[in-house]
């Protein structure tokens, strides 16, 4: 961030939104990084999948069920099948990797076991992930058709449980063992210190259901009292509400956001940092006609560019709409992007594009016509400034000024 406005959000990839009650707020330091949602891939900034851990589960059923399949397998084959936790496409290489408990590939002969074992498993695996590949890639370009209309004050949806109370099953022995516990004095005691045990674990799990829904209940007492808070127009809580919308937006992509009000609450400052171009996903998956492979094609360098190009606008109409949608007290704001890269300086980086938006003119769009429209082309009907050169790179702007539109 090339300002130092007040609070900075760190908000990590989140594939489907975090309970909106596992928050914490903002502490009472005025600069601030919140961390949320952390859900990473195994490629790098620049990965989009993270490894199918339901792999192992299926396969144990499969192998379960399938006696006649195991009889086949050397001891050595079993113990290899036994590793198995899950299966990951590298999307850059196509590549299938088998994953253990630790995210540790193994040896590339597993994949060949598996293909003999399960096919058909192998690839209602990759098929997912190819359509997980996809429909995040799309993602990145429609984060602003969710963008929500700015309303008279925010709302917390009502608590819901996160979990129903566990079933509390009971102490099961077998006909023998019952048997033999009527005729041997041994067999009663180990048989009621089995029975003690069980019921020790029974109320374990429930003790541990409790606190957990002890733990959500302080959750959403301290989220209420924070948007009560902010409904009496507190400076801190409107700030902490803003947060806390921005955390729940399935981020596709990790995004940094700062943000200021202004002395009088009527004006925000807005900062976001868009990702190098050379980080972004550059590859296409599609499934191979014969087989359980994965091909791949390759984004061509004026396509990744204009994906960088629209993810970036999409960020800012995103930011903008929840924005206004959660403190109705701002009449105007500046949204500007800060990235890095070849033009301008390497180090400290430039602004791509900057926008200032009041709310009358935002109240007039239509947003449930935004998934037709590109998010530039939105920016545009505003105070708006960017320039490309004749290869469509970002050029240098300088951001709008961050005092109120009637002062200038």
């Amino acid at each position: 961030m090339a300002q130092r406005l007040r609070h900075t959000l760190v908000l990590e990839p989140g594939f489907g939104p975090p309970s909106p009650y596992a928050w914490s707020g903002l502490p009472e330091s005025p600069e601030t990084t919140e961390r949320v949602a952390h859900r990473l891939g195994l490629h790098g900034e620049g990965g989009l999948l993270v490894p199918d851990r339901g792999y192992g589960h299926r396969l144990k059923s499969v192998l379960s069920r399938r006696s006649l399949v195991r009889r086949g397998l050397r001891h050595g084959e079993l113990e290899v099948l036994s590793r198995v936790a899950a299966l990951l496409v590298n999307e850059h290489t196509g590549n299938i990797q088998v994953l253990d408990r630790e995210q540790r590939p193994l040896d590339p002969q597993a994949l060949m076991l598996l293909l003999r074992v399960d096919p058909d498993g192998v690839r209602q695996s990759v098929d997912e992930q190819i359509q997980q590949h996809q429909q995040r890639l799309e993602g990145l370009v429609t984060l602003h058709h969710c963008t929500p209309a700015p309303g008279e004050q925010p709302l917390l949806s009502p608590m819901a449980a996160e979990e129903p109370e566990p079933a509390m099953l009971p102490f099961r022995a077998g006909l023998w063992e019952r048997f033999l516990a009527l005729w041997s004095a041994r067999r009663r005691a180990c048989l009621a210190s089995r029975r003690r045990q069980w019921q020790e674990q029974q109320q374990q799990v429930r003790l541990a259901w409790l606190q957990r829904l002890h733990r959500h209940a302080g959750q959403f007492e301290r989220l209420r009292r924070l948007y009560q808070a902010a409904r009496q127009g507190q400076r801190q809580a409107l700030e902490g509400v803003l947060a806390h919308r921005l955390s729940m937006v399935p981020w596709p992509r990790v995004t940094q956001v700062a943000f200021q009000l202004s002395d009088d609450l009527r004006g925000l400052t807005l900062e976001v940092d868009v990702p190098d171009p050379a980080l972004f996903p550059y590859t296409k998956l599609r499934p191979h006609p014969r087989g359980a492979g994965v091909l791949v094609t390759w984004l061509s360098d004026g396509a990744r560019r204009r994906l960088h190009r629209e993810h970036a606008h999409a960020t800012g109409v995103r930011l903008i709409g929840e924005a206004l949608a959660a403190i109705p007290q701002v009449h105007w704001l500046v949204l500007s992007a800060h990235g890095r890269g070849r033009a301008g300086d390497p180090v400290r980086g430039h602004y791509l594009y900057s926008v200032r938006v009041e709310r009358g003119g935002w109240r007039g769009l239509v947003f449930e016509e935004f998934s037709s429209h590109p998010p530039e082309r939105i920016l545009s009907g505003f105070e708006y400034r960017q320039t490309l050169d004749g290869q469509g790179n970002w050029r240098p702007v300088q951001p709008f000024s961050t005092q109120p539109p009637e002062a200038l």
